[in-house]
This record gives structure tokens, sequence and C-alpha cells, in this order.
């Protein structure tokens, strides 16, 4: 549990304009999704995302959304990509 704690849940934060859907889509979606990529934000998590790691999660999510950066960089679509992630422990759920 303490090794987990110790290593990042997150293992990158990139701007839709980089991590693009793979996806085929309809041309005028594909212009759509390339004209709002600087406006989203995919975070992608690795490994372990337990009480001991989220706290970082949490942290970083909420920078990308502080206020100072939202007037430099709005962000209008937050992608959580668990892909990599290989457990999530669920005690910490909402109920």
């Amino acid at each position: 549990m303490v090794t987990s704690s110790r290593r990042r849940a997150i293992r990158s934060v990139l701007s839709g304009s980089i991590a693009r859907s793979t996806v085929r889509r309809h041309p005028e979606q594909t212009q759509y999704l390339r004209a709002v990529g600087s406006q989203t934000r995919v975070v992608r998590l690795q490994g372990f995302v337990f009480f001991g790691t989220v706290a970082a999660c949490e942290a970083t999510i909420r920078s990308l959304l502080d206020a100072a950066q939202w007037t430099e960089k709005p962000i209008r679509s937050l992608v959580l990509d668990f892909s990599l992630a290989n457990c999530m422990h669920t005690a910490g759920r909402a109920r």
C-alpha cells in the first residue's frame, strides 16, 4: 500500500489538440474537434487509483481549473482516461 501511494497515478495531462480520438468521425465532427481541442484536457491515469493517490490527482485537476489558469487557457471538457489504471479502490465512492 505504501509503495503504491508513492507512485504517481497521473501518467500525463494532455491538450485535446494532442490527445486525439481514434474513432472514425464525419469530417464536420473532426473539424469541430480540431477547433475545440485546445479547450479540452485529457488526464491519463495509471496503476492503482485509491485514497493514497487521489489527493495528487485532485490537486492536479484543481490547478487545471484554477481561475488564473482558466483566463489563460479555458477548459470546456475534462476527460479522465482510466485505460491504464489497473485497479480503483471503491471505498471512497459516492453512495
